[in-house]
C-alpha cells in the first residue's frame, strides 16, 4: 500500500499549488491514500522541539513524503523537486513533475488493495 502525506505550509503558494495538484490524483489512484498534515506542527511534534523554528528557514515547507508499507521511500524538502520553473506562475508545482516522482517512489497505485475477509 502506498501513501503521500504533504506537510504543508500555511503561507505558500506552493502548498495550495501541491494541494490542487493532488486532489486531482486522488481522483485517478484510488489505492494510494493522500494525508495533509499542518507542518509546522507535524514537524515541531516528530523532532520534540521546544519551538525553535530555525530549520523552517532553511526551506524544509512545505514537504511530501512517500510512504510504502509504512516506510518513508521518499520525499522532497521545500518541494524542490516540482517547481514550475519558467513556465508562467512561478509559485506553482508541475504536476507531471509530481506524477513522475510519485510514480517513481512506487506509492501510485489506481485500484484499491483487496480487502481481506
Amino acid at each position: 500500500a502506498g501513501a503521500v502525506v504533504h506537510l504543508y505550509d500555511e503561507t505558500s503558494a506552493l502548498s495550495v499549488s501541491l494541494d490542487l495538484c493532488l486532489e486531482e490524483m486522488a481522483r485517478r489512484y484510488m489505492g494510494t491514500k493522500f494525508v495533509r498534515g499542518l507542518g509546522i506542527t507535524s514537524m515541531l511534534f516528530a523532532e520534540g522541539s521546544s519551538g525553535n523554528d530555525e530549520w523552517k528557514r532553511k526551506g524544509d515547507l512545505p514537504m511530501m513524503l512517500a510512504v510504502r508499507e509504512g516506510r518513508v521511500v521518499a520525499w522532497s524538502s521545500g518541494l524542490r523537486d516540482f517547481y514550475n520553473r519558467g513556465i508562467g506562475d512561478d509559485n506553482g508545482v508541475e504536476p507531471k513533475a509530481v506524477e513522475q516522482w510519485l510514480d517513481h517512489a512506487g506509492v501510485l497505485l489506481a485500484n484499491p488493495p483487496p480487502l481481506d475477509e
